[in-house]
């Protein structure tokens, strides 16, 4: 129940380290280190966790986050898994003072990353945002690369026109 870890170095020197867990509904937990490879503490002791099954809406499995820091340093999270059966991705953004919660989420449609699956990556080249994400299906040769791109984190954004960008040939290698 160690689902798509995800570390980030925050602004006081410390390690942050994600990662989605579905014994007890699918949330996503954090934990802090002095360094990047452990020992890690609890970032909530209560065992809040920092992306809460069912946020931002009803229903919505909280696995998957990656984190993606801009250029103004603000954080931001990007998370979701099965999308397809779950209404699209989701965005929020990661308070930087604690790294314990996030906030501001929404949902990206569904059409603003046709055919989706899991893992959400963001990235930035230049002025535009790349949203890179999983399509198909991870149990088999659909799985794929694609990506959609946006002027801002929270989108709307654009499907890349080549999606996808990866995926399994006919001798079925990637």
């Amino acid at each position: 129940n160690f689902w798509a870890p995800d570390i980030i170095e925050g602004d006081d020197g410390r390690y942050y380290l994600y990662f989605g867990n579905c014994q007890a509904g699918c949330n996503i937990y954090g934990y802090v280190s002095d360094t990047p490879v452990g020992p890690w503490e609890k970032l909530n002791k209560d065992d809040t966790p920092v992306i809460a099954h069912n946020y931002p809406r009803k229903g919505f499995p909280s696995l998957d986050a990656q984190f993606f820091k801009d250029d103004d340093g603000r954080i931001y999270a990007f998370w979701g898994t099965w999308v397809h059966y779950n209404g699209g991705y989701a965005v929020g953004e990661l308070d930087s003072g604690n790294m314990s919660k996030v906030s501001n989420a929404k949902n990206i449609p569904l059409e603003e990353t046709p055919k989706p699956f899991e893992a959400a990556y963001m990235m930035k080249k230049g002025s535009k945002y790349i949203l890179m994400y999983s399509g198909g299906s991870c149990h088999d040769e659909t799985y794929n690369v694609r990506y959609s791109y946006s002027d801002t984190p929270y989108g709307p954004f654009t499907p890349g026109a080549n999606n996808p960008i990866l995926g399994t040939n006919g001798e079925g290698t990637v």
